[in-house]
């Protein structure tokens, strides 16, 4: 898949539906670069506290998966 692609569905739809929806079409490398810059992101806009807790739901979220 193409960046522009991703770029305009996640605009379209958001990163969750974007994913859900697309993951068996991307990359390894793609998810990586989607993972990283949505954390960059949500650090860049987010007090210390508020990516802490974030970072924690996401954890949480992760083990309800195991």
């Amino acid at each position: 898949m193409e960046l522009k692609d991703i770029i305009e569905g996640i605009e379209e739809n958001g990163v969750f539906e974007f994913i859900v929806n697309n993951y068996y079409k991307l990359s390894k490398e793609d998810l990586r670069d989607v993972a990283k810059e949505l954390d960059y992101a949500i650090y860049c806009y987010c007090s210390f506290e508020e990516y802490k807790e974030i970072t924690k739901k996401c954890c949480d979220n992760l083990k309800e998966l195991e």
